[in-house]
């Protein structure tokens, strides 16, 4: 297994030898995209504050009276536009950290569904269109967020969350993100992470005042210097697009799976898991099995490969006879 993590990263998604790059065959059909995620409270917390969902988005036409050759309540289905993925992980405990998280989630689903497909489309190869709709969608959502954490009674002790948020736009993929959940992306045996932390021990790496293996020894190194809500309005949005192929596997998590589970071991795991319902029950078991001191969260998306269409092509053959 191979990993490499953001900061030793920095251009195209497909460096010299690491696999070919997305050609028009291959974006010529959309492939299968199987998404499955798990959350658990872990061994230690007594609540679970993180959040995440999943979302297909279609457009869809619901026939009422008409003159055409259509029944009333018919739907006319164009095809799935994309699909979206968000975790998010609350920062506040005694309830606060859930209330952000889902707050935070739903508000961005909200804004996405009605939004996204329409912005992506428009500027098929526009990042920085997308990039800006992102960033708008994010301080949309710590708007939100304040409003209902005074409703809550949390006026006086802010509360926040990280996100962060893959928008699959087939073969493109939109990432998003602030705090320090993670965005993962498994090719070919290789493992890179696509976020980068946004927390006071990265910043003390990024200055060069500490080396990673010494990061462990500093109090607070683990504390959030960016985040959704809290009480500064100066909100970072991290955003990225990458071209996306066949037999890709992505996974999104929060620091409770990460502070347990290593980035080989992630590889590992989503190499050899056949699905991704069974990748991310390895994944949460596998921090749980470490102490699970946190919430774990783990969503992994496993799109179709060549192979997998040649096996079911086989087995359909094989069946027919």
């Amino acid at each position: 297994m191979q990993t490499t993590n953001p900061e030793t990263f920095d251009g195209p998604i497909l460096p010299t030898g690491f696999s070919r790059p997305l050609n028009r065959d291959q974006s010529a059909d959309t492939p299968s995209i199987s998404i499955a995620g798990l959350s658990d409270k872990g061994k230690v917390r007594q609540h679970n504050e993180d959040s995440f969902l999943t979302v297909d988005l279609k457009r869809e036409l619901v026939v009422g009276p008409s003159s055409l050759a259509l029944r009333d309540g018919d739907c006319l289905i164009d095809h799935v536009q994309g699909k979206f993925i968000a975790v998010a992980d609350g920062v506040a405990g005694a309830g606060g950290g859930a209330l952000a998280s889902a707050v935070v989630v739903n508000s961005l689903a909200r804004h996405i569904v009605t939004v996204m497909p329409w912005i992506v489309e428009a500027g098929q190869n526009d990042v920085q269109l997308s990039a800006a709709e992102f960033e708008r969608a994010f301080k949309r959502c710590q708007k939100r967020l304040r409003s209902e954490a005074a409703r809550h009674g949390y006026k006086d002790r802010p509360i926040a969350t990280t996100l962060t948020v893959g928008y699959i736009a087939w073969p493109q993929l939109y990432i998003a993100h602030a705090g320090d959940s993670r965005c993962y992306l498994y090719r070919a045996g290789y493992l890179r992470r696509l976020t980068s932390d946004d927390t006071m021990a990265q910043q003390l790496i990024d200055h060069q005042l500490v080396s990673p293996d010494r990061v462990a020894e500093i109090p607070f190194a683990n504390v959030l210097v960016n985040a959704i809500g809290g009480s500064k309005d100066d909100l970072s949005v991290e955003f990225r697009r990458i071209p996306l192929m066949r037999g890709d596997r992505l996974l999104l998590c929060t620091d409770g799976l990460t502070h347990h589970v290593s980035d080989d071991e992630i590889a590992q795991t989503m190499q050899a898991a056949v699905s991704s319902e069974m990748c991310s029950r390895r994944l949460v078991d596998l921090a749980n099995a470490r102490g699970g001191k946190d919430n774990i969260t783990a969503v992994v998306a496993s799109i179709e490969s060549h192979r997998t269409l040649a096996m079911q092509a086989t087995g359909s053959a094989a069946a027919a006879r």
